[in-house]
């Protein structure tokens, strides 16, 4: 029988570790490895985060057309030259805010459609696509030495403010097309700010467009004779005007008031001082 020493559980057989003196010594490699592989991410990061090589320089925009681009470009570098969370630089490629660029275009801008998109290592592409005038709103606000002044407005389809228009380049021929409506309202209207309802703008488009087919009567401006923009006041360029229903029938409208110009006014306009054609299959006039 071999009579061998107990460890302190009591065991017949030897523990090697159970005196310290034999215990391994603990190597420092692996904890130098971890901190190197962190100074390493830490460096890259800092390196791209940082360096000027990964700065937005080049910016493009695709698709303007009444926007200007001076004004649009420093929109877009007053955010990119904003910091990142107080401290990153805000035009690195890998932490520009397009989503905030996005909002701040919306928000001045009337937009049917925007696209952004960061390109390795330097770039940011936009691509616009700006809402199409249907009406170009005339609205009269009263000044302090109590004169009216006029302010234009370009109106989309859906009666929302694309932009203001300076009173100068309303002759431009590219408003020449546009049906003015004279409204009243005294205040400023800022952008994208609903201010005639869609239906009306609908009926608007659709006059403007079939009385000078239909009749060969061009028209000047118009005015909302309520609130709701139901009843229209059509002033044409000879002077008179076409009173018309937006709730009413369109076609029949407009197939009343072909008949009386053409079978009951014919060419004698020189006196006519309005038609009214709301109600249907009969016209008044002055």
């Amino acid at each position: 029988k071999w009579h061998l020493p107990r460890d302190v559980s009591g065991k017949a057989y030897r523990n090697p570790y159970l005196n310290k003196k034999h215990l391994p010594t603990r190597t420092k490699a692996p904890r130098i490895k971890i901190t190197i592989g962190i100074l390493a991410v830490l460096g890259v990061l800092g390196l791209v985060s940082f360096h000027p090589y990964f700065n937005i320089k080049q910016i493009s925009i695709n698709g303007l057309e009444r926007i200007s681009p001076v004004s649009l470009h420093n929109l877009i570098d007053g955010i990119l030259n904003a910091k990142r969370w107080w401290f990153f630089n805000g035009r690195n490629y890998f932490l520009a805010n397009t989503s905030k660029i996005e909002k701040e275009i919306e928000k001045n801008y009337a937009l049917e459609d925007l696209k952004i998109k960061t390109e390795f290592p330097t770039g940011l592409k936009i691509t616009i696509k700006e809402k199409q005038a249907k009406v170009l709103l005339q609205n009269s606000l009263t000044q302090l030495n109590n004169e009216p002044k006029n302010y234009y407005y370009l109106i989309d389809k859906e009666g929302r403010v694309i932009q203001e228009v300076n009173p100068d380049e309303i002759n431009n021929a590219a408003y020449l097309a546009l049906l003015m409506l004279k409204s009243q309202e005294n205040k400023n209207f800022p952008i994208n700010e609903t201010v005639i309802a869609p239906a009306t703008v609908q009926f608007l488009i659709f006059l403007q467009e079939k009385i000078p087919a239909k009749t060969a009567v061009k028209l000047s401006f118009v005015e909302l004779a309520d609130e709701e923009g139901r009843v229209v006041n059509l002033t044409t360029t000879e002077g008179w005007r076409i009173i018309m229903d937006r709730q009413n029938d369109w076609e029949k409208q407009m197939q009343v008031l072909t008949i009386f110009l053409r079978d009951k006014i014919k060419d004698n306009r020189q006196n006519l001082h309005y038609i009214d054609v709301r109600y249907e299959n009969r016209s008044y006039y002055r």
